[in-house]
């Protein structure tokens, strides 16, 4: 299992446009596993980019591929492994290529949306906050918290800010265990800052509700 990241995610912008992600974000789809299964969640990842290669995705072309090899003799020698097992380097080097490059299902999620799974009913929508200015316009600040596998969803974000460039989203997350803890900011479909965080009592109960730290961790 992962270890899993705890994320503050809040949108805000005009009335229409936030209130036209909250609905994109929330619409169920089709499982690509099993299309009578629908996918449920307030933020959904595949409703900001999903893959277009499914066969890919889902390991079929793949699948197809070995089907072929191994029923030639001559061809299924070619995948017998070499008598010295393959060096550190050699390995690192497919495992940084297929992750560049390979659309099956993991890498494709991890390039894409910056973390392992869809993040489904692991996420909530914790307020929707309109608010009046000067110039009788509405604007809508919706603040969703949520888990996500390893890291949070922060490519899938950094892609919803490029496609509406008239919204602001701020981002923050802690993992589980205190490896690590930062915020973001985009502004105008760019990214305006990205930094570290000080993992505090105050940040890893304000995201997860608990802390590992000595103040609160009876084995220190």
């Amino acid at each position: 299992m992962p270890n899993w990241a705890f994320s503050k995610v809040t949108i805000s912008g005009d009335y229409e446009t936030v209130t036209e992600i909250k609905n994109r974000l929330a619409t169920p789809y089709a499982s690509p596993y099993n299309p009578e299964e629908m996918k449920q969640g307030v933020f959904l990842l595949w409703n900001i980019i999903k893959p277009n290669n499914l066969e890919a995705y889902l390991g079929k072309e793949q699948k197809a591929f070995d089907e072929i090899i191994n029923a030639d003799p001559e061809l299924a020698k070619l995948k017998e492994p070499e008598p010295n097992s393959p060096d550190l380097e050699s390995i690192m080097d497919k495992v940084i290529r297929e992750m560049a490059t390979s659309d099956n299902w993991y890498e494709w999620n991890c390039r894409n949306w910056g973390t392992k799974w869809e993040i489904g009913n692991k996420a909530i929508l914790e307020y929707e906050l309109p608010s009046y200015h000067a110039d009788d316009s509405t604007h809508l600040e919706l603040g969703y918290r949520m888990e996500s596998a390893w890291a949070p969803p922060y490519e899938a974000i950094n892609k919803l800010a490029e496609q509406y460039p008239d919204i602001t989203i701020n981002l923050s997350s802690i993992d589980e265990s205190d490896c690590w803890a930062m915020s973001a900011q985009w502004i105008d479909g760019k990214m305006f800052y990205e930094q570290d965080e000080d993992i505090t009592h105050n940040f890893g109960m304000d995201l997860r509700g608990y802390c590992n730290l000595e103040c609160c961790n009876e084995y220190e």
